[in-house]
């Protein structure tokens, strides 16, 4: 029997900011909200590990990718976890 393993996280993440358009800085900026899944990639991650199944490279990439601040705030939130994870892909 193995032993149950998990990210101390929220199960969903939400993350948004303003990119403005630098060939036209007048145009209105845009500013989508994103919510990132930790749940999700914890499955994949498990699933890549132990069903040699493909590894969740676009969300390890969204991650590692986030601003500095993101990056704090999980960390200061008790979820450094899936930021760790992501770096080892």
């Amino acid at each position: 029997q193995r032993p149950a393993a998990g990210m101390s996280c929220y199960s969903e993440m939400n993350f948004g900011w303003c990119e403005y358009n630098q060939a036209n800085p007048s145009e209105p900026p845009n500013c989508p909200d994103y919510t990132f899944s930790i749940a999700g990639f914890q499955r994949k991650l498990e699933a890549h590990y132990n069903s040699n199944v493909r590894p969740p490279l676009m969300e390890a990439f969204f991650l590692v990718r986030l601003a500095d601040d993101y990056k704090k705030m999980l960390v200061e939130s008790d979820c450094p976890t899936p930021l760790v994870f992501a770096h080892f892909l």
